[in-house]
C-alpha cells in the first residue's frame, strides 16, 4: 500500500511540474512558495544559442537590479531554459492540402519560379509568426531541492522578433517577481 501511495504522489508530482512547464502561447505564469532566495544566483542556461546568451544577460540585470549578486556560479542556481521552435504551422492556414509527387517530393501544382534565384530572401510583411519562443525559469532550495521559484512564458513570433518578445516577456516576469501570478506576456503584435 506504501508503494502505490508513494508511486500516486510521485506521478501527481510529475504531472504538475509537466503541465506547469507547459503555458499557452501569449502568457507567461510565475510561481513562488518563497520567492526569490537572498543571496548568490547563479543562472544557468540551456540550451546554450546566441538568443539564450542574450536573454540570459537581461534575466542577470533584473536579479541584479532586485539586489541579487549574479554570476555563472556558487549559490542558488536559477535554470533558464530558452526554445525557439521555427516554422510551426500557423492555424487556420498554410498549404496542407497541396497535391505533392510522393516520389519526388515535386508539387505538380507550384508554378515554377522566373528570374534568378536568391541566396536569402528577407521576410515578407504579414507573413505570420511561425515561430514560438518559450522561456522557463526554475530556481531550486540548496540542500532540500524544493522548487523555491519558477516562471515561464511563450510568443508566436515573425522571423526578427523573438529577442524583443523575449525581452517583454522576461519584463513582465520580472515586474513582481515574488509574487504567485498570470497574465498576458506582451508579445508582439
Amino acid at each position: 500500500m506504501k508503494t502505490s501511495v508513494a508511486l500516486f504522489c510521485a506521478a501527481l508530482l510529475l504531472g504538475g511540474a509537466t503541465a506547469h512547464a507547459q503555458s499557452t502561447a501569449g502568457n507567461f505564469e510565475v510561481r513562488t512558495t518563497r520567492g526569490i532566495p537572498a543571496g548568490k544566483i547563479a543562472v544557468d542556461l540551456s540550451p546554450d544559442s546566441e538568443l539564450g546568451r542574450d536573454l540570459r544577460r537581461l534575466v542577470m540585470e533584473k536579479l541584479a537590479k532586485t539586489g541579487h549578486e549574479v554570476g555563472f556560479s556558487g549559490g542558488h542556481i536559477l535554470k533558464l531554459q530558452v526554445n525557439l521552435q521555427r516554422g510551426l504551422a500557423s492555424p487556420g492556414g498554410g498549404r496542407g492540402d497541396d497535391e505533392v509527387d510522393r516520389r519526388t517530393g515535386i508539387d505538380a501544382q507550384r508554378p515554377t519560379p522566373q528570374g534568378p534565384a536568391r541566396a536569402f530572401e528577407p521576410p515578407r510583411p504579414g507573413s505570420g509568426r511561425n515561430d514560438l519562443l518559450s522561456i522557463s525559469m526554475t530556481i531550486h532550495g540548496l540542500q532540500s531541492r524544493e522548487l523555491l521559484w519558477s516562471a515561464n512564458a511563450s510568443c508566436r513570433v515573425g522571423a526578427n522578433d523573438a529577442f524583443g518578445a523575449g525581452r517583454n516577456m522576461i519584463d513582465n516576469i520580472f515586474a513582481q517577481p515574488n509574487a504567485s501570478r498570470k497574465g498576458e506576456a506582451d508579445c508582439p503584435i
